[in-house]
């Protein structure tokens, strides 16, 4: 259910017009359900309005109320009534009056994107207002009026927004049917965007709701998943003693009880190399039951491996399953893996991969989690000489890529020097203990080695940052989508087209 899937499906669909099942004559009535017309496999379906009832036969008489926002397969059309079944297996439970119906033509929904870093989904009252925006000279400030106009009690053809917090589908199902869609042309854009008709949203924007309260108990967990190979032992070291320099100077404030470290040793296949003794390792997992110092003896004999590997790429994709499986993501808020290595993954159809998976299977079972990945590359005079250095730079850039920041947490080191290695690890710590110390309202802890990033490296870890805000207080908020109307969208951001506000599911 990703963002990938949506230009290929919505280019796959047909859309017809809303009044094409109407329109032709209904077929007798035969136990089977009834096809779309000029269809052979695809049978018509309708979702319930609020207030709907059903009876048992196609008049008013023992009527009883369902559930709005149901959706059940037609049977057969009879004056104003559809006898209406939940399978296509012969299984009619009864008839439902045409008025509380509304035909669904594909099984299309929309689920929200995080909103860090994009503007709010609006949700507009006609077809030709969501065109007028669209197509409007200035988009950004267009968007920008129709909010400010709601907020001041004038909310003109707006008739929703988005849920300030994050509505993940995931966690919180909810059903956003599209009922049609097409495309929109800007001459100054790009970017093509698709006006969506969709059922959706409450009658007024929804309000904002203070969070600091729930946010006193963010929790993140930051988890160094370190290639153990030969030559590793440097950063291996260095990766330690910032973890022990860390978890010093936090053990004493409040932070002590709002973050901690996890590390997990990956190398390669076993089968390749025996002598390499594991392919992946579990050494400490980020757990809040345990003092914040409680790592220390467990990482304390983490060595590089006395063997050599077959070849320069190692199988981080292995490690990276093995951190995603076995670390309970759900009782943390902030969750963060760093990957630390010299040299590229293994692709998944590589005979001995751990785990038969490339780059986009593992970074889609990261984002299944929520879970954040960012890549500190070492680009060691090895790595250069083995042409390893740029297939690298892609894996990782793609695996890091995060669309709402427009950009990847892709951490490269120059030469692999490990001074500029501790550098940039205490910058990317530094920058999340301080998030969490702003965002749960505790003292900020300035670490004796703050590090350094670059600006735009930064900003992108903030952009993560809210996301992981967004997507907490989504789910212990109970975030839902808003309630039900019909009205009009689109699925790119108001104020930056080229990001993608919401996704398609089927």
């Amino acid at each position: 259910m990703k963002s990938a899937w949506f230009a290929s499906l919505l280019a796959a669909i047909t859309w017809l017009p809303a009044t094409a099942w109407a329109q032709t004559p209904a077929p007798n009535c035969d136990g089977h359900p009834l096809l779309i017309p000029g269809k052979h496999a695809l049978y018509q379906r309708i979702i319930t309005r609020p207030g709907a009832t059903m009876a048992p036969n196609p008049t008013a008489t023992g009527e009883h109320p369902i559930a709005g926002f149901d959706v059940f397969y037609v049977y057969c059309r009879r004056n104003d009534w559809l006898q209406v079944g939940r399978d296509t297996q012969g299984h009619t439970e009864g008839w439902i009056p045409l008025a509380k119906s509304i035909d669904w033509k594909h099984a299309m929904v929309l689920a929200f994107t995080n909103p860090a870093n994009r503007s709010p989904v609006l949700f507009l009252r006609t077809e030709q207002d969501e065109k007028n925006l669209l197509l409007s000279d200035d988009l950004a400030a267009a968007s920008r009026n129709l909010l400010a106009d709601a907020q001041a009690g004038h909310p003109g053809p707006l008739i929703a927004k988005e849920p300030s917090n994050w509505a993940d589908i995931l966690h919180n199902f909810y059903l956003l049917p599209i009922l049609s869609a097409h495309d929109v042309e800007r001459e100054s854009e790009p970017t093509r965007m698709r006006l969506l008709e969709v059922i959706s949203a409450p009658d007024t924007p929804p309000p904002q709701t203070p969070d600091q309260t729930a946010l006193r108990n963010f929790k993140a967990g930051l988890v160094f998943l370190v290639d153990t190979t030969i030559s590793m032992q440097p950063y291996i070291d260095a990766t330690r003693d910032m973890i022990r320099s860390v978890v010093t100077q936090i053990e004493t404030t409040q932070l002590r009880d709002k973050f901690r470290f996890g590390l997990v040793a990956y190398r390669d296949s076993l089968q390749d190399t025996p002598a390499l003794e594991y392919p992946s390792r579990m050494y400490a997992k980020p757990d809040f039951s345990q003092p914040a110092d409680a790592i220390m003896p467990r990482i304390a004999d983490v060595q590089e491996a006395r063997a050599s590997s077959q070849s320069f790429d190692e199988d981080p994709i292995g490690g990276l399953k093995t951190t995603l499986d076995e670390i309970d993501w759900d009782s943390l808020a902030g969750r963060y893996i760093v990957l630390i290595t010299d040299s590229g993954a293994r692709p998944g159809n590589y005979p001995h991969s751990v785990t038969g998976l490339n780059i986009s299977d593992i970074k889609a079972e990261a984002e299944a989690k929520h879970v954040s990945i960012s890549v500190v590359h070492l680009l060691t005079p090895a790595g250069q000489a083995a042409h390893d250095h740029e297939k690298a730079r892609s894996q990782y850039q793609q695996l890091t890529f995060f669309p709402n920041a427009q950009g990847s947490l892709y951490f490269p080191v120059p030469g692999g020097a490990p001074d500029a290695f501790r550098q940039t690890v205490s910058g990317l710590v530094n920058a999340l203990l301080q998030d969490v110390a702003a965002r749960t309202g505790v003292p900020a802890v300035q670490l004796r080695t703050p590090g350094a990033l670059e600006p735009a490296q930064r900003a992108r870890l903030q952009v993560v940052a809210e996301a992981m805000r967004l997507a907490y207080l989504g789910r212990t908020q109970e975030t839902q989508a808003p309630d039900v109307v019909r009205s009009f969208t689109t699925d790119r951001d108001l104020q930056h087209p080229e990001l993608q506000s919401v996704d398609v599911c089927v």
